[in-house]
């Protein structure tokens, strides 16, 4: 009885064994930052409808020296990307050598056919150093040394109309449970809006702090100062939408409280700063576009930070008749003119897709090495969002995974120290 449930244990490690091997990343390895990049809630949007982003995309592509898939067609753009420990990993990268950090992106077009012709064009540019390879059913096309491509990407079609590339340590791991515990939580707090993206610094600390220092190199002393405040981030978040409450919603989460207040201090600064620049600009605003001088007063007025324990946080809500005023404005011509300088007198920015198709974090969603069939995202032009900070999306036809879920970082730094910051006037800074 004894070999037989002895025999049965071994069994079973041989099995759970590989498994477990395959899904465990090291902690360098793991994603620190992400982004979602929604074109359907952009294009669908009275402002991107106004300005033709579709067609401003099609015209930058066809003037560019690039050849490729259209990237108006492209619905949905998103990702998570590991980070180098060092600068000099990345300028060790040679022409079709590897990349020195894990990554993945799926890009979700309008249709099969727009897919399919995307999928062909970067096949084509690099039909010299790619092959094919198969895997649990699915084939994958692998880039080899010496291509135009970095070498050791994997790209596939994930669905008719969704294209996957990315490194065989994200692209084969299950359920895409890539995210370090601190880009989960600053994940959890950004709003679904049209443009997201979270980082997690703690999670870079090596390859922050040598940028940190290489901009203090050549920085002014009062520069120097807001550089080392951003060793005293944890993680943060920006959400950008032309549709929602907020233009924009930028969230940062000190180590810790005080840290967190000195922060808030350094932001009321530049804010403060800001805000002088914005009001010396109104008169030429009011002269080229009075349209638009409400709008900019209503911003410059909202430029505040705001703080809760250790997250610090700045919300620009859009202003009334924001929509009008900037196509009254684009049509005036003002824009052409304003670029040329003000007139003489004037003076001198949890898991992370809400369908399957888009590997979301901690959702039910397999990888392709598991043998998934991943929904489509909503198509372009739907417009979904959430209402609050989740997560969740909208679903569309046939879909609909579960958010990331939130989970707190515990990270601090009871060592670290901070330079004091100038602080704008009525800040109460300490």
């Amino acid at each position: 009885m004894r070999a037989a449930t002895l025999s049965l244990l071994l069994v079973l490690v041989a099995i759970v064994a590989p498994v477990s091997a395959q899904s465990s990343l090291k902690e360098e390895q793991k994603a620190v930052l992400v982004f979602d990049l929604r074109m359907d809630m952009l294009n669908s949007s009275p402002l991107g409808q106004q300005m033709k982003f579709n067609d401003l995309l099609s015209k930058a592509q066809k003037q560019s020296v690039q050849t490729g898939a259209d990237p108006s067609k492209v619905v949905r753009m998103f990702g998570a990307v590991g980070a180098p420990q060092s600068v000099a990993e990345l300028q060790g990268v040679e022409p079709g050598g590897e990349i020195p950090f894990e990554f993945f992106m799926r890009a979700k077009y309008q249709d099969s056919q727009s897919a399919t012709e995307a999928m062909n064009a970067t096949l084509e540019q690099g039909a010299d150093s790619i092959e094919k390879m198969e895997k649990n059913g699915h084939t994958f096309h692998k880039s080899t040394a010496g291509g135009v491509m970095p070498a050791g990407l994997l790209m596939h079609q994930v669905d008719e109309t969704t294209i996957e590339i990315g490194t065989e340590a994200y692209v084969f791991h299950p359920d895409r449970q890539v995210f370090t515990d601190n880009l989960k939580t600053a994940w959890s707090k950004a709003p679904n809006e049209a443009i997201r993206m979270a980082m997690d610094l703690q999670g870079a600390k090596a390859l922050v702090s040598e940028l940190v220092e290489e901009g203090k190199s050549s920085a002014p002393p009062p520069v120097e100062v807001y550089l080392d405040l951003i060793g005293t981030i944890s993680h943060m978040g920006v959400s950008i939408d032309l549709t929602g409450e907020n233009l924009l919603s930028v969230r940062a989460t000190a180590l810790d409280s005080d840290q967190g207040q000195d922060l808030k201090d350094a932001l009321d600064s530049l804010l403060f700063t800001a805000k002088a620049g914005g009001q010396q600009f109104l008169p030429t605003v009011e002269l080229m576009a009075p349209e638009m001088k409400p709008v900019v007063e209503s911003i410059l007025g909202s430029l505040e930070a705001k703080k809760d324990g250790a997250d610090v946080s700045i919300k620009i809500p859009k202003p009334n008749g924001f929509e009008d005023a900037i196509g009254a404005f684009a049509a005036s011509g003002a824009l052409a003119a304003l670029s040329a300088g003000p007139p003489e007198g004037f003076g001198d920015e949890e898991g992370f897709g809400d369908e399957e198709g888009f590997g979301s974090q901690g959702s039910d969603t397999r990888s392709p090495s598991e043998g998934s069939d991943t929904k489509a995202a909503p198509a372009e032009g739907s417009g979904s969002r959430d209402e609050g900070s989740g997560t969740k999306t909208a679903p569309a036809e046939g879909s609909g995974t579960k958010s990331a879920p939130s989970e707190g970082s515990g990270i601090r730094d009871e060592g670290s120290t901070t330079k004091s910051v100038p602080a704008a006037e009525g800040s109460g800074s300490k």
